[in-house]
């Protein structure tokens, strides 16, 4: 999908960052305000990929932040 969010903008650079299909840190890797940025792209048919309770984010050890995050990744 052709990103939907106005080149230049955090949104952008974030969704650009989630084309990669990995897993990535709320806490470290996301320039955007997360409740909005989250928000935007469901509003926009985004789609997030969930974890085993039907949410959308996984909990997992984020080697960056040396700690266990929530992380996100777009749903293929």
């Amino acid at each position: 999908m052709k990103n939907p969010f106005k080149k230049g903008t955090l949104i952008y650079a974030d969704y650009e960052l989630m084309t990669d299909y990995n897993w990535h840190c709320t806490k470290c890797e996301f320039k955007s305000a997360q409740a909005a940025l989250f928000r935007d792209m469901k509003n926009k048919g985004i789609q997030l990929e969930q974890d085993n309770n039907d949410k959308d984010y996984k909990k997992q050890f984020c080697i960056n932040c040396n700690r266990e995050t929530n992380h996100r990744k777009l749903k293929m």
